[in-house]
């Protein structure tokens, strides 16, 4: 004799205005909210609440944050050099005691902020397409 499994439902969640306006509010009031957060404070599966940013044409922006160069770095630069390289001819540092980073931003108490900071920002193909033409 075989057993009969129940074969899963590919039926989708069904979702109430009610509660997909809630979930845009809160989204709206604490962008930096991540979605699992929204799920779990909507009562909704983590994988629903993505259908309905991605509906809504929400995307994650992840922040980045940038170094501007300004016009006495190239002389930052050279005058670094300038003190640097005597040291190391004459053997009083080596190239291991200096630390090179990725120039991450970093918080007091060490957490990278460029790792943790993430938005969900309206996803404008108009602009997309200006920027992209513009490059």
């Amino acid at each position: 004799m075989g057993h009969v499994r129940k074969v899963p439902s590919k039926r989708q969640a069904v979702v109430d205005d009610d509660t997909k306006l809630n979930l845009l509010l809160a989204l709206e009031e604490n962008p930096i909210t991540p979605a699992r957060q929204l799920a779990r404070d909507s009562n909704l599966n983590h994988k629903t609440v993505l259908k309905i940013l991605k509906y809504e044409k929400k995307r994650p922006y992840k922040m980045q944050a940038v170094q501007e160069l300004l016009e006495d770095d190239p002389d930052r630069r050279v005058e670094f050099c300038d003190l640097l390289m005597p040291c190391i001819d004459q053997n009083q540092l080596t190239l291991e005691w200096i630390v090179f980073s990725n120039e991450a931003t970093f918080t007091l108490n060490w957490h990278s902020l460029k790792d943790t900071i993430q938005k969900w920002k309206q996803l404008d193909v108009r602009q997309l397409s200006q920027k992209l033409e513009a490059s």
